[in-house]
């Protein structure tokens, strides 16, 4: 009985245990280019704690899922629970232009799947940027439209009626000018970056979604159907099967029959990128071939009610909802960065008002941003904005932003203005 009774005291202090640290090393490398070796170390420090947060307790999320041969959603993104307190690099060699370190990194790994950084409390700021259409002649002129810029739209407006986010429209602005290339471009950092941290300095969001509309053709063989003048219900009309256009030009005028296609494809591609790192989050695609109606007999703009009352309209709701689903989850865990706006002798002033739900009288911590440091981690991981944190009283709350008060603490910390730090 003894035996039994330390045994389950023994599992209930692992159960109760929130994290343990483990140190490993974990090797980086990265190109020197036009000579500057402090970027590319920095690249190299980037790339081995990457390493190092995926060697512990680290997964990666890939989903190719079909129903029935016509729904895809393939989605990418890495997540983890590890956390990086420490990191030093030990050996650092150049070879044929590369530079190679080797760090010592301490890893917390903790139970929870956010470990200690779920901000769920906070509404997030996040934008969405014009999706360019891969073949622009795929949208005719008696044919639904508006796809590029209606399409972040729609999804910010049901990002915003989940309760979760601050939206801002950026419908506007395009991340892939060559859409082609979008997915590789989207994850090179260094062409990514400077557009994202435009739209952080500009707008103040914290996350932007991105994409590119890569089918909207339609399918063979078309149908024989009723035009809408004649059409009395919305069904497809084509008892016999047949397949061939009649020569008779009067056909639809005179006898209201038109010939159009019965299938149409849908297929879209998002990225999630923060707006502070650069770092892409995830990639979801989403693949579609939709039956029925699928083109109109007259311009139907995307995301009015004439849109989403035929079956192409409502595959497309579906999706939008589906991404909003899967942004969530990504999100949960996700840093919420502010910028410092000022200080006095008695207050810091962050970029949080009253609209992200921050409350007078919550106690928050302030992770401080190092550039040097282990800033660009995998998903879920507070280490992105690393040691040192103090912690903070918030006193008053604006419209626009927040008057917080810092706790005494071991060491000094300086916020400076206009910096970007994390609050949890």
């Amino acid at each position: 009985m003894r035996h039994f009774i330390f045994l389950i005291t023994c599992i209930l202090c692992l159960c109760s245990a929130a994290a343990f640290a483990v140190t490993i090393e974990a090797r980086g490398s990265a190109v020197i280019a036009n000579g500057d070796i402090g970027s590319a170390r920095l690249a190299a420090y980037q790339n081995a704690l990457r390493q190092a947060s995926m060697m512990r307790n680290a997964k990666v999320n890939s989903t190719y899922a079909t129903q029935l041969g016509s729904n895809i959603v393939d989605s990418i993104q890495v997540r983890s629970s590890s956390h990086i307190s420490r990191a030093d690099i030990i050996d650092e060699h150049i070879t044929g232009g590369i530079i190679t370190l080797l760090v010592s990194v301490v890893v917390e790994e903790n139970a929870g799947s956010c470990g200690n950084f779920d901000n769920n409390s906070f509404r997030k700021k996040i934008a969405a940027v014009y999706f360019p259409l891969l073949d622009a002649a795929q949208v005719g002129t008696n044919d639904y439209y508006g796809f590029q810029r209606g399409i972040p739209t729609e999804l910010l407006q049901r990002l915003s009626a989940s309760g979760g986010f601050l939206v801002r429209d950026a419908s506007d602005q395009s991340l892939h000018h060559d859409p082609l290339n979008a997915t590789s471009i989207a994850s090179n950092g260094n062409k990514i970056r400077p557009i994202v941290n435009t739209l952080l300095d500009n707008l103040g969001v914290q996350y932007v979604i991105s994409g590119v509309i890569r089918d909207l053709g339609h399918e063979l063989p078309p149908g024989l159907r009723l035009t809408r003048n004649f059409e009395l219900f919305n069904t497809e009309w084509n008892p016999l099967g047949v397949s061939f256009k009649p020569s008779w030009r009067g056909i639809e005028s005179e006898l209201g029959l038109k010939w159009q296609p019965n299938e149409r494809n849908i297929e879209i591609e998002f990225f999630i990128h923060d707006a502070y790192t650069g770092e892409l989050l995830a990639r979801h695609r989403h693949a579609k071939i939709v039956k029925g109606y699928v083109k109109p007999d007259q311009p139907v703009r995307f995301g009015t009610y004439a849109f989403y009352n035929e079956p192409y309209g409502q595959a497309f709701s579906e999706i939008l909802n589906q991404e909003v689903a899967a942004i969530k989850r990504l999100l949960s865990c996700r840093e919420f960065s502010v910028k410092v706006l000022g200080e006095d002798e008695n207050y810091l002033y962050i970029d949080m008002g009253r609209d992200t739900l921050i409350k007078k009288g919550d106690t928050i911590t302030l992770y401080k941003s190092e550039r040097q440091g282990p800033v660009f981690g995998v998903d879920g991981g507070s280490y992105q904005f690393s040691e040192p944190s103090v912690s903070a009283n918030v006193i008053h709350v604006y419209a626009g932003y927040s008057a917080i008060q810092l706790k005494k603490k071991r060491s000094p910390i300086y916020f400076q203005p206009g910096e970007y730090i994390s609050v949890n």
